[in-house]
């Protein structure tokens, strides 16, 4: 089936447990790998879980087609909804997939991502077509979506920016989105020492310095580190990351 546009993000928090598969294909690399993430994690809660979640290949699919219908109807070891995530999905998938569709139940999805499907692509009809499958394609952003993940992603490190340098950075960002989500990342901390790191300071939200930093680093600085240059220094600055984020309780709560 075929999702309108508002209803996309909704699905992908909270797939239709009636849902067999979710194609996402599209232009926009970074979006499709982000959102068969999300999907994953949704259905099984943990992407990385080796009893819930099965990773392939398109090629390792048309290796051996019954093997995604024999992935879809196994049991967890330990119980739960189970996630099947195939990368490079390609036409070759369909009778495979429309092995998946017309067996046996499973509690499973089956996550497939792909490239660019053209309308006619038999991989993407059927899912387009199909009742217990969904096609969600991820197109390349356009400014606006861009400004919006500006907004987002320095909203979540706790920053904020104007409504100019939000337009300049949606325009210089344009294209993939998880590229561009690594992009901000770079922006959004940095740490210094020397003058040779003076201009980079200068342009980025959260300039960090070192204890035995220049002291023209340490004047541009917003936080300057207790400990040296290489003598945890790095640990220092992520915690009081953390800290101002509200988040060091949480993250330190995992490792104990």
């Amino acid at each position: 089936m075929k999702l309108a546009a508002n209803r996309i993000d909704g699905f992908v928090r909270a797939p239709d447990p009636a849902v067999r598969v979710a194609l996402v294909y599209g232009p926009d690399g970074g979006l499709v790998r982000e959102r068969g993430e999300a999907l994953v994690r949704a259905a099984a809660g943990d992407s990385a879980d080796p009893f819930r979640v099965a990773t392939l290949t398109g090629g390792d699919v048309l290796r051996d087609p019954a093997r995604l219908a024999d992935e879809f109807a196994a049991l967890s070891l330990i119980g739960g909804r189970r996630a099947v995530r195939v990368r490079e999905a390609g036409d070759g998938l369909a009778p495979a997939v429309t092995a998946v569709l017309e067996g046996p139940g499973g509690d499973c999805l089956v996550v497939l991502e792909a490239g660019e499907l053209a309308p006619r692509s038999a991989l993407r009809k059927l899912c387009e077509e199909a009742g217990a499958a969904v096609a969600l394609p991820c197109y390349l952003p356009d400014a606006a979506a861009m400004g919006r993940l500006v907004h987002e992603v320095l909203g979540e490190a706790g920053l904020s920016v104007d409504r100019d340098a939000e337009a300049f950075l949606a325009e210089a960002l344009a294209g993939d989105r998880q590229l561009a989500r690594r992009e901000l990342d770079k922006l959004i901390a940095f740490m210094g020492d020397d003058l040779s790191d003076m201009r980079v300071m200068h342009t980025i939200a959260c300039p960090i310095a070192v204890a035995d930093a220049d002291q023209g680093i340490k004047d541009i600085a917003l936080h300057v580190t207790h400990a040296r240059g290489g003598h945890g220094a790095v640990r220092e600055a992520i915690w009081a990351i953390l800290r101002a984020q509200g988040r060091l309780e949480h993250v330190m709560a995992l490792y104990s």
